[in-house]
């Protein structure tokens, strides 16, 4: 079996779209995606819609933007006093944004809700924050179950989606099934294990990385929230691709932040690019004989 695995990134993400456009162009289908936060919504669009559909042409850039339901209680924070009042009385908010709004984009772009109806398998890799564990959300049976990974079908593909990409400190964390999750990077950005334990024999892992911000430092707290993150993660999506991918592919996108949604395009074109640049190797792990 042929695994696909796209890591999380952000917006970077539309790499992954391009990427999947030209495999299909090329006539390459995997058997099953894996994907973690901005991975998995790409995995998402390709099983549900049209090969290598990106719909953004449905919402303009201010409805990605906005509304975006923030939570009255941070213009508080600030104040020691006004943290212990509210955090007695009213609590604390657990994210700057609402998911909800990110879900209905999910929903404008994501035309299949169930699992069991995508034309191809995908698994959707999020973290339960309470104890750190991975719960990847497939209607795939794993022939290999580690402590630290549980799986489960018990929800839409859209709220699994939201919980992958439910980056922490800035979008709340979502319950599902009784695991409180977030974005599944905070774990295992690069989930090429979670390929083999559900079965792949062959696996390609696109792993957009963190960016180098030598030359341009972090400026704001939210930047520096995601380029800690992805420092710490980076290591560990190393060693998983090195010891699980047989292929790991890392485009140079580029600085790009969450609201650069200009970028999409060259994106978009730039995960095409890769595809085709690296298709001798692609077409090598592919047509690889299986043990």
């Amino acid at each position: 079996m042929f695994g696909l695995v796209l890591s999380g990134g952000g917006l970077r993400g539309a790499v992954h779209v391009g990427f999947l456009a030209a495999l299909d162009e090329i006539g390459i289908t995997p058997d099953f995606i894996v994907g973690t936060s901005a991975g998995s919504i790409a995995a998402a669009l390709y099983a549900s819609n049209a090969p290598g559909t990106l719909q953004l042409d449905k919402i303009s850039s201010k409805d990605l933007i906005c509304p975006l339901r923030h939570d009255w209680r941070l213009l508080f924070l600030p104040s020691r006093i006004f943290r212990r009042v509210l955090g007695k009385f009213f609590g604390l908010p657990m994210g700057l944004l609402s998911g909800r709004h990110l879900e209905w984009i999910l929903a404008q772009l994501i035309t299949t809700h169930e699992f069991h109806q995508l034309k191809i398998p995908i698994a959707v890799v999020t973290c339960d924050i309470s104890n750190g564990n991975s719960v990847v959300f497939t209607r795939l049976n794993p022939l290999i179950i580690k402590n630290n990974v549980k799986y489960s079908s018990n929800c839409s593909v859209i709220k699994a989606v939201r919980a992958s990409s439910s980056i922490p400190g800035i979008f709340a964390p979502i319950k599902i099934d009784g695991h409180l999750l977030v974005d599944g990077g905070v774990v295992n950005n690069c989930p090429a294990d979670i390929a083999r334990h559900l079965g792949a024999t062959k696996v390609v892992a696109v792993d957009l990385g963190f960016i180098d911000k030598e030359e341009t430092p972090p400026d704001n707290a939210i930047e520096i929230l995601m380029q800690s993150s992805e420092i710490m993660g980076q290591r560990l999506s190393n060693f998983i691709t090195d010891r699980y991918a047989d292929l790991t592919l890392r485009p140079e996108t580029g600085p790009v932040s969450l609201i650069d949604f200009g970028e999409i395009p060259r994106l978009y074109e730039l995960g095409g690019k890769l595809a085709y640049e690296n298709l001798r190797a692609i077409n090598k792990v592919h047509k690889k004989k299986t043990p």
